[in-house]
Parts: C-alpha cells; sequence; structure tokens
C-alpha cells in the first residue's frame, strides 16, 4: 500500500467560499461547521462564505476559518476514502490542524485555542511578517542578524524550501532586512493583516498561551505528528504543551519536515486545507507527489489512486451512525454538555472506524452495540426527541441488514408502533 502523508496549511490559503464545496457535497463538512459556530459562539461559516475578505482576514477569523476547514476536508477524505495516512504535519497553525486529526485535541478545544493565539498575538504591536524568494538561506540569516537591534527584533520565521523563506520581527527590522535582500535580487512579499508569529516580539504573550494549553485535556496520537519545532515526530502528548508554546517564537523548519517524510518511505502527500498553498512549496525534485484535496479535480484523483479503500455503498452500523451523527440538528446549546456529549462519542465512533479502516475489518457485535450506545448519547444531549431516535435507529439498522441481529437492543424496542 501506498505511504501517504497529510499537510496542514497556515496562514495564505484563506478565500472567500472556503469550504463551500465540500459543505454542499458533505455531511461531515456541515458537521464540522456547526462544531466550530458552537464553540466560537459567532458564524464562522458565513463570514467564510459569505463575509469580506478584509473581514475573513482577521486572524480571529482566519486563523479558525483555516483549521475548520482543513479538519472538514480530513473528515471528508477518511469518510469517502479511508486510507490512513503515515504521518501528519502542519505548516504554523496547521499543526493545531494536525494534532486534531491526530486525535490528540478535540476539534471544539483546539478551535477555541487558535482563536486565543490570534486574540494574544493581537496585543504585540509593531509587528510584520515577509516572504523572501530567490536567495539562499545564509543571505538570510546574515541580513536578520545585521538588521536586528536591541529594541526591535527580527528573526527567520519559516525555512519553506531551498529558496524561500519568512522572516518575523519589528516593522522596521524586517523593512531593513527587506531592503538588504532586494539587492541580492530577492523578491520580497509583506505578509499584510499579520502579528509577527515565529519571532522574539511573540516572547510576552507565550506564557499566556501556555496556560490555555497547559489547561487542555490531551489524547493520544492515531497518527503520528511531526512538529514544526523538531521536525520530527512528538514523541507523547504530554510535549504539545512545550512545543506549540515554542512554535511562537521558534522557526517552522518545513523544508525538514518534508525531508524527514521523504526518508521514511512517504511518496504522496496531501494537503488538507482550503487550495494548494503548501503543495506548491514541494520541490519537483523530491521525488513526492502532491495533490490539494480542497480541489475538487485533485480529489478525483485521490479516490482513483488509493482505489478507494473500503466501498461506501456497503454502509456499517459505524459508517452509518457517523453519517446519522452528523446530519442531525442540534437543540442543545450548552458548550458543556455538547463537548461531553456529542464531540467526545462522536470521536469515540470517529476513532473505531479509523482502526476498522486501517485493519481492513468489519465491526463486530459488540463493536456495534457500543456504536450505538455512543450514537444514543448524541442524540440525546443534542436534544433530539425520542420517537425521532427510535425511528433513526431502526433506519440504521434496516440500512445495514441488522435488524435481526440487533433486534434486542433497547434503543430499538417495540419500533413497529412508531411511524
Amino acid at each position: 500500500m501506498e505511504k501517504i502523508a497529510f499537510i496542514f496549511p497556515g496562514q495564505g490559503s484563506q478565500y472567500i467560499g472556503m469550504g463551500r464545496e465540500l459543505y454542499r457535497e458533505s455531511q461531515a463538512a456541515k458537521m464540522t461547521f456547526a462544531e466550530a459556530n458552537e464553540a466560537l459562539g459567532y458564524d464562522l461559516q458565513k463570514i467564510c462564505f459569505e463575509g469580506s475578505l478584509r473581514e475573513l482576514n482577521r486572524p480571529e477569523n482566519m486563523l479558525p476559518a483555516i483549521l475548520t476547514v482543513s479538519v472538514a476536508a480530513f473528515r471528508v477524505y477518511m469518510q469517502e476514502i479511508g486510507q490512513q495516512p503515515a504521518y501528519l504535519a502542519g505548516h504554523s497553525l496547521g499543526e493545531y490542524s494536525a494534532l486534531t486529526c491526530s486525535g490528540a485535541i478535540a476539534f471544539g478545544d483546539a478551535v477555541k485555542l487558535v482563536h486565543k493565539r490570534s486574540l494574544l498575538a493581537a496585543q504585540v504591536k509593531n509587528g510584520m511578517m515577509s516572504v523572501i524568494n530567490g536567495v539562499k538561506l545564509e543571505d538570510v540569516q546574515t541580513a536578520c542578524r545585521r538588521q536586528a537591534a536591541s529594541e526591535e527584533a527580527l528573526a527567520l520565521a519559516c525555512i519553506n524550501g531551498s529558496n524561500q523563506f519568512v522572516i518575523s520581527g519589528h516593522e522596521k527590522a524586517v523593512a531593513r532586512a527587506e531592503d538588504e535582500l532586494a539587492v541580492l535580487n530577492g523578491q520580497i512579499t509583506p505578509i499584510l493583516m499579520t502579528p509577527p508569529f515565529h519571532s522574539p516580539l511573540m516572547a510576552d504573550v507565550a506564557p499566556q498561551l501556555k496556560e490555555e494549553l497547559a489547561n487542555q485535556t490531551f489524547g493520544n496520537f492515531r497518527i503520528p505528528v511531526v512538529a514544526n519545532v523538531t521536525a520530527l515526530p512528538y514523541e507523547v502528548p504530554q510535549h504539545i504543551v512545550d512545543h506549540l508554546t515554542l512554535q511562537l517564537t521558534e522557526p517552522v523548519r518545513w523544508s525538514e519536515t518534508l525531508a524527514f517524510m521523504k526518508a521514511q518511505g512517504v511518496r504522496l502527500v496531501i494537503e488538507m486545507g482550503p487550495k494548494a498553498v503548501l503543495s506548491d512549496l514541494i520541490d519537483s525534485g523530491m521525488g513526492i507527489t502532491t495533490m490539494s484535496f480542497g480541489q475538487k479535480e485533485d480529489r478525483l484523483v485521490i479516490k482513483e489512486r488509493l482505489q478507494m479503500v473500503r466501498n461506501p455503498h456497503t454502509p456499517t452500523i459505524v459508517t452509518r451512525s457517523l453519517a446519522v451523527a452528523v446530519a442531525t440538528r442540534n437543540r442543545n446549546f450548552d458548550n458543556e454538555q455538547y463537548r461531553l456529549g456529542v464531540e467526545f462519542p462522536y470521536e469515540q465512533i470517529e476513532r473505531l472506524q479509523a482502526d476498522l479502516e486501517k485493519n481492513g475489518m468489519e465491526p463486530t457485535e459488540d463493536q456495534m452495540r457500543q456504536t450505538l450506545t455512543w450514537l444514543s448519547e448524541i442524540l440525546r444531549t443534542k436534544g433530539v426527541p425520542e420517537e425521532e431516535q427510535m425511528r433513526r435507529f431502526r433506519q440504521i439498522l434496516a440500512d445495514t441488514g441488522t435488524e435481526e441481529r440487533l433486534a434486542d437492543f433497547p434503543f430499538c424496542r417495540d419500533a413497529s408502533v412508531i411511524i
């Protein structure tokens, strides 16, 4: 089986309308946007689909929006195709997306974290970032050393490839470095409306982010995640706090991340995000094929290439329960109840389906019953009337041909009287 990796973009991949096509085609995407709206307390979906570019580009909207579209793309992929990647990696903000899709951070928590991260970053004044193309790494490092000053910090923020870098720091120091690198025929592209991520200027807000991270509950990694600050996989979830805190002030070692995955045998990299941004950074000489699941044309090619690990026309209790959980309208707007009674059991079903697909297995009867129990918790928490719950359970059994096998299941008894 072909060894694949998923990569998740950061800022720069946003555009008005992003995620709309996935939303129209997939209930999983619809649920993802609904979860994000509830976590944030405002309509992120409307900003993505109908808002102004200026509104979307505000970091407190942009970062949760990119995270949401990225996670939606991942969920759609896992339901429609299902071949599990060998590694996940995200660029800057994208590391939060990767950690979410690995199972280490609950999606609702991740949305709140990146929103908080953007608000903390907004407290840092007089900073900016700039993309530098067409010069050597040594030239960028030299310019950063020369142009930094005691009150005007400057640093190499991202090593994206052999000739693309990002610098970040005080706006005056960045401008001086831009001038120096332009003399060397560097192509300069300032990044507008963004705080100086991955620079020493972020040190003042790093302790607050660390405190937010320390208050989170992290799960185990279902898929290895390559960290920005080490270019190596996380060893244990306990490293998340330190790595994501360091990420605020340390450079994104992206080219090393790609080199690591190639060395592990990865030959196909799929970008999970609004559009192809990171894919375009991968040098054709690396021997890695890149595609973007956010692009419809690429999605069709990906499905053909990976040959549909499972047949979507033969649903199981687990896949139907995921679909019902996503499609059911929520009537409960208590965030804590929603997290415990909807997000948590949904993630358990999702994790079970991922394990089944990874091992090429069908669910056992015990797994079917456990899945229906989780689904019952989701429907109750969402405030679904009991009769509607019963109808949905009976439909799931009919769709999967398990009426006789699970006829004694408590939630399905006496369903013959329900119309």
